[in-house]
């Protein structure tokens, strides 16, 4: 086996562990064994040993050495660790592309959100909640490619991971927490457009501290 090809065979098991483990399948601090994740991801103790190694890392899960492993906990401190490193992240990269972005990237983020602002107000569906979903994520890629930082993008990639466990152990409205947040991206795009680095980053912030109150009040 090739270096390149053992690091793609480690990046799958990691990935085959991860979607086993934040599926909802498991409960927040749930105990799961070593042995059993091994058996329902088919993959062997040291593969799966090294993925629980990266979640920990990431603290997604800890490790209880002959006792099993842990899946994060939904405290409060959990959930504002990982939005205020996305806070930190995205503020800094609306500053950097409100001075240096493009126009057509401002274009593009508008584009993108306004016709899913209009199916919103119109109504909701387990298919346009899909469609919201992939707009945020495309919304909010030019704030990190803005650092031109691959250490960066790997680090939000992994503080992303936390939010989406998060998001996916609250009860959101269906809906109504998509609207207002393509609501607060029009904000961000025109502060943007107006080329003023502290509005923009102000409209970030704005928008990421509603996104953790929604969250916190669930």
């Amino acid at each position: 086996m090739t270096a390149r090809t053992a690091i793609d065979a480690a990046s799958k098991a990691h990935e085959r562990v991860k979607r086993r483990l934040l599926s909802g399948e498991y409960r927040p601090g749930q105990m799961v064994s070593l042995r059993a994740l091994a058996r329902l991801t088919g993959l062997t103790l040291a593969s799966t040993r090294e993925s629980l190694q990266r979640l920990a890392f990431d603290g997604l899960v800890r490790i209880h050495p002959h006792r099993g492993i842990q899946l994060a906990e939904m405290n409060v401190a959990f959930v504002r660790e990982a939005f205020q490193l996305r806070l930190l992240i995205e503020k800094e990269g609306a500053r950097k592309l409100a001075e240096l972005g493009p126009d057509r990237v401002f274009d593009e983020m508008e584009a993108m959100t306004r016709p899913d602002l209009e199916a919103l107000q119109a109504g909701t569906s387990d298919a346009l909640r899909r469609r919201v979903t992939d707009t945020n994520r495309r919304f909010h890629a030019p704030l990190i490619d803005a650092h031109n930082s691959s250490t960066i993008a790997d680090i939000y990639r992994a503080n992303q991971v936390r939010i989406g466990f998060i998001n996916r152990n609250v009860n959101l409205p269906p809906g109504g927490d998509f609207t207002a947040s393509m609501t607060e991206h029009l904000a961000i795009v025109a502060a943007l457009r107006a080329r003023r680095p502290d509005a923009a980053a102000s409209a970030v912030e704005d928008h990421i501290n509603a996104a953790l109150r929604r969250v916190m009040s669930l």
